[in-house]
């Protein structure tokens, strides 16, 4: 969990621009990398939640035969 908090704060201090990439060492380029993985699982499940609800959406008005959702 710690070094996941400090991944998180390495991450913002780059998009801020106060540090730079080849300022990082081994450790943290491999923790950062870790990091974006699990950030892009979460975005990818996200999405996929999003894609489930939009076509329960569309289903839902589907059988409402023409009636206005309001």
């Amino acid at each position: 969990m710690a070094e996941e908090k400090e991944m998180e704060f390495l991450f913002n201090q780059l998009v801020k621009a106060r540090i730079r990439v080849d300022e990082l060492d081994l450790r943290e380029t491999k923790g950062l990398l870790k990091l974006f993985a699990v950030k892009r699982a979460q975005n990818e499940e996200r999405k996929k939640q999003l894609k489930e609800t939009a076509e329960n959406r569309v289903g839902s008005n589907d059988n409402n035969d023409g009636e206005e959702n309001v």
